[in-house]
């Protein structure tokens, strides 16, 4: 494969890494392992770092950390534990999946051991972390419009409806598909919904089975939507406190389980759902797939 197909071919899990949302060590702010702990507040508390790597030469096996979130009055000399060190090049979605209240920092090694970066728990409101999550699911939305699509055909979609704002979002949907249709746009329903949307359908026209998904397990799965909110405001943090990351874990793990789900359905033969002609041939651009691409999430 040539560098130009491999530029055409970009497979995005290998490129949305830990890599992307942490510090090399060639630009992090460290502090040498013959200077004390009094230096090392000061750093800290100056550029309020939790996590300061200790360099001694060309190693790195300690490091001071807070013992309490942005609390420098106090830190310890610690050394890099196992379950504080993942490769450089795990994928994003999975380093997600780790962080917990307790555990808000990860040293970032290369394939022969040697500590080559660091990602903290603030690095995860970088722009990358964000992209990462929301190319997850968008494709995820996709995946979920060609089983509702398929599962429950236009004519019955269009017949459902739902209580509250929920139900208030739905019709308003279903307006714009009407209104568009008159003007010739021949869009499938589908493409005027939401990831919610499709979650609603899902629960109602209790399709769950079909993912081998039992009723309790579906009802989990809403905290997805709680994910895309987060995202939806790139201005707000993803994570302000520690506190919050085992949830964002808790949606994250959600999403790819469900990914898992429909992707195992795929395998056993479910057909993609094609309309034509679609809003592609008359508004916007889309792939050569109607509710999916060749890439992977």
């Amino acid at each position: 494969m040539t560098s130009e197909d491999s530029a055409f071919t970009a497979d995005l899990n290998r490129l949305f890494t830990a890599a992307l949302v942490g510090i090399h060590r060639t630009r992090w702010i460290s502090i040498s392992a013959l200077d004390g702990t009094e230096q090392a507040m000061r750093i800290m508390e100056g550029h309020r770092f939790d996590v300061l790597p200790i360099e001694s030469g060309s190693d790195v096996a300690e490091y001071y950390g807070t013992d309490k979130w942005n609390d420098y009055s106090k830190v310890t000399r610690k050394k890099i534990e196992p379950d504080e060190v993942v490769r450089f090049d795990t994928p994003l979605l999975t380093l997600l999946q780790q962080f917990r209240a307790e555990r808000t920092h990860f040293f970032l090694q290369d394939g022969r051991g040697k500590v080559v970066g660091l990602a903290s728990l603030v690095n995860l409101n970088c722009r990358m972390a964000r992209v990462c999550i929301y190319d997850s699911l968008c494709h995820l939305e996709t995946m979920l419009a060609a089983f509702v699509a398929e599962e429950v055909g236009e004519e019955k979609l269009f017949a459902l409806t739902f209580e509250g704002s929920s139900g208030a979002d739905f019709e308003s949907a279903k307006t714009a598909f009407q209104n568009h249709r008159a003007e010739g746009i021949e869009a499938p329903l589908v493409e005027y919904l939401n990831l919610w949307h499709f979650y609603k359908v899902i629960m109602k026209v209790k399709l769950y089975p079909k993912l081998d998904c039992t009723r309790d397990e579906m009802e989990r799965f809403r905290g997805i939507n709680e994910l895309r909110h987060r995202i939806a405001h790139p201005t707000r943090p993803l994570i302000s406190r520690p506190t919050e990351t085992e949830t964002i874990a808790a949606w994250v793990k959600q999403l790819m389980n469900l990914f898992a789900k429909l992707e195992q359905r795929s395998v056993k033969g479910a057909r993609t759902v094609r309309s034509s002609p679609t809003r592609s041939e008359t508004s916007r651009p889309r792939s050569s797939e109607q509710y999916g691409d060749s890439g992977s999430a």
